[in-house]
């Protein structure tokens, strides 16, 4: 298996996994409507780039078969488990921040999004996809 094509997302995880752990001085109270807030949209495309680079890295490696014809699944679950996980250690290891199950709600959705992208920019289904 090829590591440049995984190098995207694997920076990309990094660079959520940073801005999610950093210290922030204050957090507004979270209400309904804060999944609309600026936080939930970022949280949205964060996990969309995440889960249509995943796709594009599972869908351009040759090595493991599995993971080629069921890219779409493998992404959505991977992106979805990572949105989970750090939320989780915002609430158990890092003063300063606070796990939010409405981040979470924004990551699941911002991971359907950017599979949802995968098939309109790409526009094919998934078995006749071509590079």
């Amino acid at each position: 298996m090829k590591i440049r094509y995984f190098l995207p997302p694997l920076i990309w995880a990094a660079i959520i996994l940073f801005l999610s752990l950093t210290p922030s001085n204050q957090m507004p109270e979270v209400t309904i409507w804060a999944l609309l807030s600026f936080d939930k949209a970022a949280h949205l495309f964060f996990y969309a780039l995440l889960a249509l680079q995943l796709i594009i890295a599972f869908k351009k490696q040759n090595s493991v078969y599995t993971l080629k014809y069921s890219a779409v699944t493998s992404a959505f679950l991977l992106s979805t488990s990572y949105g989970v996980l750090t939320e989780a250690l915002q609430y158990y290891m890092f003063a300063g921040r606070s796990a939010d199950y409405l981040d979470i709600i924004a990551n699941t959705i911002g991971v359907i999004t950017g599979c949802v992208l995968f098939y309109v920019i790409y526009n094919q289904p998934l078995k006749q996809y071509k590079y």
